[in-house]
């Protein structure tokens, strides 16, 4: 888990462990499978869906993504068996919610942004933390606080 967190920002480490606890403390094993993310590797998601194969599963090419400044991150599952599982239908733990429904509310009750709201591609998965900073903004080399 240490090297999956490693980029990101301290502030969104201490959220994201908040996040993750609070999510097994209610029956929902999540991992967090990436975090910072290099503009390289931004651009060939974006290009997934476009000139690679595969669906699409990102509009933001490399420097739109909260990715790209370690303020952000992807969770998934850990089923019983000890799969990961992106199953949007599930409820692990049988409360007639759906999983990352909780997750989701989760992030936000620790004070992350959550991907499921989005407007444009809903990314149930993905949590952020911006401090306030637009894309434009950390792109033009705003200091991110390092707390």
């Amino acid at each position: 888990m240490k090297d999956i967190m490693k980029g990101l920002n301290p502030k969104v480490i201490e959220l994201a462990k908040a996040h993750l606890k609070m999510c097994m403390e209610n029956g929902l094993p999540i991992v967090i499978i990436k975090g910072l993310r290099t503009v390289a590797e931004q651009d060939a998601l974006f290009e997934q869906g476009r000139t690679t194969p595969g669906p699409i599963v990102t509009n933001a090419r490399g420097g739109h993504s909260f990715h790209n400044f370690g303020l952000a991150y992807d969770v998934c599952l850990l089923t019983p068996n000890g799969r990961l599982s992106w199953d949007m239908r599930s409820d692990m733990n049988g409360n007639d919610i759906l999983d990352f429904i909780e997750i989701g509310n989760y992030g936000k009750i620790v004070g992350l942004e959550w991907g499921g709201n989005f407007k444009s591609i809903i990314d149930m998965p993905h949590f952020q933390y911006t401090f306030g900073f637009t894309l434009a903004q950390l792109r033009e080399g705003v200091e991110i606080p390092n707390e």
